[in-house]
């Protein structure tokens, strides 16, 4: 007979035992809504995540699962943006200019956030590795940007999409921010799901 008790880890057949084991004994547990109280629900304690960051490793340079979803979110905020453009009659080509702005502008926010508000004592004594994609120390290797903070991109965003406004007048600032705020959230879920590979 299982016990109920706090598992270190779970598996697929734990699960299929405790389901029988209540399949078994539903009348002595007597589970209705007044007696809930009296079973204690078991707790998994750890889960085992064993997801290395790399897609591709070409020895010194890898193309890691953050990257590549920090990319997608770009491209399908593009395709959905494209869409509302089309739909109200606005020319393309300033969604083209508005996409360089926007990425431009999410990269730079989020690195420097990243580099200031999170690791200053170490880039205030390198900083020419704030905008290059090597490390100096202890030898020279491409370590790629590695460290950016959402926020500073969501900022850096929000400045470029200003910037952009004052040099366009097909729009106003409240249209743009109104159709780039839905792939927001998608961009911004495939980003997470990128921190979860790192």
């Amino acid at each position: 007979m299982l016990e109920l008790k706090r598992f270190d880890v779970i598996k697929i057949s734990d699960f299929n035992i405790f389901y029988t084991y209540l399949l078994k004994n539903y009348r002595q547990l007597k589970i209705n809504c007044l007696h809930l109280s009296k079973i204690k629900p078991f707790m998994i304690s750890s889960i085992t995540w064993d997801v290395g960051p790399a897609l591709i490793d070409f020895g010194g340079f890898q193309i890691r699962a953050y990257s590549v979803l920090f990319a997608l979110g770009f491209i399908l905020g593009y395709i959905i943006v494209k869409r509302f453009y089309k739909q109200e009659g606005v020319p393309i080509k300033e969604l083209d200019t508005l996409t360089v702005w926007v990425v431009l502008g999410g990269l730079i926010g989020a690195r420097l956030m990243h580099c200031f508000a999170y690791d200053w004592a170490y880039y205030s004594h390198n900083l020419l590795e704030i905008v290059l994609p090597v490390s100096f120390k202890p030898e020279f290797h491409f370590t790629g940007f590695q460290g950016l903070a959402s926020h500073g991109g969501a900022l850096g965003i929000i400045i470029a999409m200003l910037i952009f406004k004052y040099k366009s007048t097909k729009k106003s600032f409240f249209w743009l921010i109104d159709r780039v705020a839905i792939p927001t959230g998608f961009a911004g879920a495939l980003i997470r799901l990128g921190n979860l590979m790192n």
